[in-house]
């Protein structure tokens, strides 16, 4: 999990506004991953309360794995979308 935060961090997600902080997490400000047996696994909680209006999580755009930014990244996916749209007639989301 270390690592996955620390790649969060380099990348700009943060639950923080403060942009000095360091990048060995991108969490602990107002967020932690927390075990939620019941609810199903793993998850985020809030480590401290949160007031209405609060940033909670700043994810960048070139952070966000997307349809567009993964066929972008792997040329053997993105001709395969493209072989699938020209057979099919309609556009792979």
């Amino acid at each position: 999990m270390d690592t996955f935060l620390r790649w969060a961090a380099e990348l700009g997600v943060s639950d923080s506004i403060d942009s000095s902080r360091s990048h060995d997490s991108c969490l602990d400000h107002s967020l932690s991953i927390a075990d939620f047996p019941l609810a199903g696994g793993r998850g985020s909680g809030a480590v401290r309360e949160l007031r209405k209006g609060e940033l909670v999580l700043k994810v960048p755009r070139n952070a966000l794995m997307t349809t567009e930014s993964v066929v972008a990244k792997d040329e053997k996916l993105r001709n395969g979308v493209n072989e699938n749209e020209m057979d099919s007639g309609r556009k792979l989301i």
